[in-house]
């Protein structure tokens, strides 16, 4: 398994395409390095913005037409809803690099969570005027959690990697289809955990009622859906008292949220690939077979963890048993 270093990497190196002006006057686009800076961290708000997905949303009438890309919404969040107060990016600026420079101000779970519900608001203040029927919590907090990710890639060489772990310790996972997902699997997991007699305090779980996207998601619950927060509360819950306990997050042990969704996000599509694979297999091995006992098989191997699924398939596809999956000639 890839380390976490390594996942920093190849998901973001520093460098984005920034126009400039060449030796004729015209411009062009440049691959440049960022660093962790205020204009890195300007960077990593514009890479989050590119996530924010618009062909899911429809602009208003008197905004179409108009350009508003990650370089317009970019502007639009440097202006503050509220005059007089500090912008969206202003307050990112100001959570990494406050003055005198030191550790950042949010050093708690609460205030960070605070914050964290502030900034997603201030970004649905901004943003959603321009789009017919609303934006959901979901759109912010995408936002907010993947410029932290991405802030957590930059190269950090004139502070301390202590003080710079520091401002990530609080940190959400992003949510997604992905991260849903494997949130929804350990919750699943640990209904069965607790019914095993093996409950740590209440033993809560949340493997019902999920949003029906990650997009649509409310901030608090809503009728019988889970909210945002609470699935961020369940999420440090799980890594912090039992992911050691489930062998197929176990890998996870002593990371923060923010830490494991570079695993989840890489690995959970490469399970899911796995799965894919072997359903596909199976219904050329068991084509007598009943629908349960395929199904049993299914569910079984969803459980195995990353490796054993990767082993199982490798078994399957080796020389002497090609010849299953093959097209008769």
């Amino acid at each position: 398994m890839v380390d976490l270093e390594k996942l920093k990497s190849k998901f973001w190196d520093g460098k984005y395409k920034v126009d400039y002006e060449n030796e004729k006057g015209k411009s062009e686009k440049k691959s440049t390095q960022f660093y962790f800076d205020k204009d890195g961290i300007g960077i990593a708000i514009k890479r989050a913005l590119g996530d924010f997905t618009d062909r899911t949303e429809r602009l208003k009438t008197e905004y179409k037409g108009q350009p508003f890309g990650v370089d317009e919404k970019y502007n639009a969040l440097c202006e503050s809803s509220v005059p007089g107060k500090k912008s969206f990016v202003e307050r990112f600026m100001d959570y990494f690099f406050p003055v005198p420079k030191s550790y950042n101000q949010y050093m708690d779970e609460t205030s960070f969570d605070q914050w964290h519900k502030e900034m997603c608001e201030e970004f649905l203040a901004v943003i959603e005027p321009k789009y017919q029927g609303g934006l959901k919590y979901g759109k912010a907090q995408k936002i907010v959690n993947m410029t932290f990710k991405n802030a957590y890639c930059l190269q950090h060489n004139e502070i301390k990697e202590d003080q710079f772990e520091k401002y990530f310790e609080y940190c959400h996972m992003p949510l997604d289809s992905i991260t849903l997902e494997w949130f929804k699997r350990t919750q699943t997991w640990l209904k069965d955990y607790c019914k095993n007699g093996h409950s740590k305090g209440s033993c809560d779980f949340l493997c019902k009622y999920l949003p029906e996207s990650w997009s649509k998601m409310e901030s608090d619950d809503s009728g019988n859906r889970y909210g945002y927060e609470t699935i961020q509360k369940k999420i440090r819950d799980y890594l912090k008292e039992y992911a050691a306990e489930n062998i197929t997050t176990k890998y996870l042990k002593d990371y923060t949220p923010l830490q494991a969704e570079f695993f989840v996000w890489k690995y959970m599509q490469l399970e899911l690939a796995a799965e894919g694979v072997y359903k596909q297999l199976l219904s050329f091995e068991d084509l007598d077979s009943t629908g349960r006992k395929k199904k049993d098989k299914d569910a079984e191997y969803r459980n195995k963890t990353i490796n054993e699924k990767l082993a199982d398939l490798q078994g399957k596809l080796k020389d002497k048993n090609i010849e299953t999956y093959k097209v008769q000639e």
